[in-house]
């Protein structure tokens, strides 16, 4: 069984780059075409699917749904919360560098990029949760634990029931945490581009195909 995990389209907090997990800002007008236009890839190269899943932020959704609507087909998208984006608490919806900023400098680096240059990607994030303001935020075992048991659910739904693909839409940290639980080495990346596609295969164990590939030129 082939599941097929995409990056929802750009946002409005993507572009003015702040904090966006569970806060969900809406899709850039492009981003509804390119999604489309990824749509049209999956139907060019012959995949078609049996089941398509978002998560329930509305950004998620609306790729999904603008997907389907480019392979010209009537799927309905089924809402599953448990691949919805990682929880950043207080920080959701300021701007990027000054949440990194202040976490750096609580920890003694001079900024965000004194911080990034040093600290792995896989335990930064964590850092959030771990900064007492933002303390409310997920953890990464919290995260982790959560899109796994996701992940899983949709597959046990599924696996042997004649399903061949499926199509998931959901999020940067939530595709990099997936492959990251799945034991494939993401090296430094801290997310993924927009509307990449990211390939898993299931057979009684997960594989991963292919990740950070996409339609759009």
């Amino acid at each position: 069984m082939n599941i097929y995990i995409v990056r929802h389209g750009k946002t409005q907090f993507n572009n003015e780059e702040r904090m966006q997990g569970f806060a969900d800002s809406p899709l850039l007008p492009e981003s509804l075409e390119l999604a489309i236009e990824t749509g049209k890839g999956f139907k060019a190269d012959n995949i078609h699917f049996d089941k398509v899943y978002a998560s329930d932020l509305l950004r998620a959704v609306r790729t999904s749904e603008h997907i389907v609507i480019g392979m010209e087909s009537n799927q309905e998208v089924i809402i599953e919360p448990l691949v919805k984006e990682m929880n950043f608490g207080a920080a959701e919806g300021q701007k990027v560098v000054d949440v990194w900023d202040q976490i750096a400098q609580s920890m003694n680096y001079a900024d965000m990029a004194a911080l990034f240059a040093v600290e792995h990607p896989h335990s930064i994030f964590d850092f959030v949760h771990q900064y007492e303001p933002f303390s409310e935020a997920e953890s990464i075992d919290q995260f982790y634990t959560r899109i796994k048991a996701g992940l899983d659910k949709i597959v046990e739904e599924n696996y042997g029931k004649g399903v061949k693909n499926i199509l998931i839409t959901a999020h940067g940290l939530v595709i990099l945490g997936l492959l990251n639980v799945l034991g494939y080495d993401t090296g430094n990346s801290r997310s993924f581009s927009n509307l990449s596609i990211n390939h898993i295969r299931y057979d009684g164990e997960y594989t991963v195909v292919d990740v950070n590939k996409s339609y759009i030129e």
